[in-house]
């Protein structure tokens, strides 16, 4: 699908708008003619930003971050904020995740100026990665195995889900079960409790002896006032006791109602997972394993069969790139990770090299959650690890591309 639209020329006609794409294309090469205030005009800072090593020339490829993509990108931030990438897919999406937004400027064979624009992953956690009028992700080699992989993938990721959406249900009716079942047990200790505190109170009311001479006030005193004590709590524990007696069976009642509540509840998802109702939890690792193992060889198969086609028209895979980067940094992570075909940058410019478009200018920026300091929303944010890993091949020839398509243009005018 198409993610192509023009940017209007200055004046409006076919003219003016090659010749604003030859400035653009003058400006990424770095043309001092270009008045910098037209804002298409590239310095070499705006390059760090978006560059990286290339393992074949052994020299460093970037593309501009200039103040008309970043000008484009607010752009494309405000139209996101207020309709979201699609009419079903709202702003609000973005609230669990975030994703990194790109956009690119490229001058067509024609002299028109396109622009492009991606987003990393999918769309906040919506599952959803292809949408109408945005960029695609990096093309695979093996589309047949990308597929199947894919399929076993969303099979072991419902299966997961699917027995996850129960477990809560069962984790709560089990614990509503042990809390009753303690209140109850509770209930039988203040019981026995009471029936031992009454016992010992009815030994030390037996025991209790009036003072031999009842002329002694003070004696008889402590006598009545213990006497008064110990027939109050024998008459507090009995009145506890008599209460326990109907508390006690009700409360083991609704404990036994709340077990077997938690036991049906278990066994009902038991049965739909097809296992015996003590082997959920271990069903739940299991299908958590099925499922780190489905993505992790679909990640690596993005990883390999990710084809990148640079300006040269020299083609690599991301998995190759990835490792020579890692090499050069000490990252051994990157080889196996397949992001590189999923995040903005590497999307933009697949599609630029499918459209036929040559690059000028790119920026790219964070919205929708917050994840950290340089990932707020409406940050611009330079190319992550993953795309550093290959975007220096990937532009590699991009600047002698750039040369001859000016020289073309400018031959035209």
């Amino acid at each position: 699908m198409s993610s192509l639209a023009s940017l209007p020329a200055t004046g409006g006609d076919l003219k003016t708008g090659i010749e604003d794409s030859l400035k653009r294309l003058k400006g990424a090469l770095g043309d001092k003619s270009i008045d910098p205030s037209e804002g298409c005009a590239a310095t070499a800072k705006e390059k760090e930003d978006y560059s990286g090593p290339c393992p074949v020339c052994g020299k460093d490829h970037g593309i501009a971050n200039t103040p008309e993509s970043q000008a484009l990108a607010k752009k494309v931030f405000d139209e996101v904020k207020a309709n979201g990438f699609s009419p079903d897919l709202p702003y609000d999406k973005l609230s669990e995740k975030g994703n990194m937004v790109g956009v690119l400027i490229g001058v067509a064979e024609d002299g028109t100026t396109k622009v492009i624009k991606a987003f990393s992953g999918q769309v906040g956690k919506t599952g959803i990665y292809d949408v109408p009028g945005w960029a695609e992700a990096v093309p695979t080699k093996f589309p047949a195995v990308t597929e199947e992989l894919s399929k076993k993938f969303d099979e072991a990721q419902a299966a997961l889900t699917s027995l996850q959406k129960q477990i809560p249900e069962v984790n709560d009716l089990a614990s509503k079960a042990a809390e009753a079942g303690k209140a109850a047990e509770k209930l039988v200790r203040e019981g026995k409790q009471k029936d031992s505190d009454l016992q010992r109170d009815l030994k030390q009311l037996s025991e209790l002896k009036p003072p031999e001479d009842l002329s002694d006030t003070k004696a008889l005193g402590r006598y009545q006032s213990k006497l008064e004590t110990v027939q109050g709590r024998i008459a507090e524990a009995q009145k506890r006791i008599k209460e326990l007696e109907s508390e006690i069976p009700e409360a083991q009642k609704l404990a036994e109602t709340a077990k077997q509540l938690a036991t049906a509840k278990r066994d009902e998802v038991a049965k739909l997972a097809g296992v015996a109702s003590n082997k959920i939890d271990q069903e739940l690792k299991r299908r958590e394993k099925e499922f780190k193992d489905a993505s992790a060889a679909l990640l690596d198969d993005f990883a390999k069969n990710r084809e990148i086609q640079n300006f040269n028209e020299e083609v690599d895979d991301v998995k190759k790139q990835a490792r020579s980067f890692e090499e050069a940094i000490g990252n051994k992570e990157l080889s196996h990770n397949g992001q590189c075909g999923w995040c903005a940058a590497p999307k933009l410019l697949a599609e630029a090299k499918k459209q036929g478009i040559t690059p000028v200018s790119m920026t790219e920026f964070w919205m929708g959650k917050e994840l950290d300091a340089d990932k707020s929303e409406g940050n611009i944010v330079p190319s992550c690890k993953f795309c550093k890993s290959f975007i220096g091949f990937a532009l590699c020839g991009l600047e002698k591309k750039q040369e001859k398509l000016a020289e073309s243009l400018g031959e035209t005018i």
